[in-house]
């Protein structure tokens, strides 16, 4: 589960939702890297992973797990995702979920200027997503 909700923080962001001017993940005190499409995503579902396996590592020692054991479930969980999403993208630029649909270029019901806007935002946070990964 925490997988399908760093995903969905994801989503909102790439989308260009914003609530006071924050992302949800920002107001969820999460730090996730964004990608919209291609290497970029799977670069950022490979972040959302990495984190979350390093949130197990803690509960899983406390309980005499190895991470070992759960990483690979994780990791499938992951592949499924990026699948359904690459999926989705392929099969007519749509995002699925929540309910709403995102097109490729933000379009929509929203004015020039609110795509504009959204647009920078996904240019901050794709820009904040690469000056992590090179931090790694």
């Amino acid at each position: 589960m925490r997988v399908e909700y760093m995903v969905t923080h994801k989503k909102l962001a790439g989308g260009g939702d914003v609530i006071d001017g924050r992302t949800s993940a920002a107001v969820a005190e999460l730090e996730l890297p964004y990608g919209s499409s291609g290497e970029e995503a799977s670069g950022c579902m490979r972040a959302i992973y990495d984190a979350v396996v390093r949130e197990l590592e803690g509960e899983c020692a406390s309980h005499g797990i190895p991470i070992e054991m759960v990483a690979p479930a994780i990791k499938h969980r992951c592949d499924e995702i990026e699948e359904k999403e690459a999926k989705a993208m392929d099969a007519g630029g749509r995002m699925v979920g929540g309910g709403r649909g995102y097109t490729n270029d933000g379009g929509g019901t929203r004015s020039s200027r609110e795509r504009a806007l959204a647009a920078a935002e996904r240019r901050r946070a794709r820009d904040r997503c690469q000056e992590k990964n090179e931090e790694r």
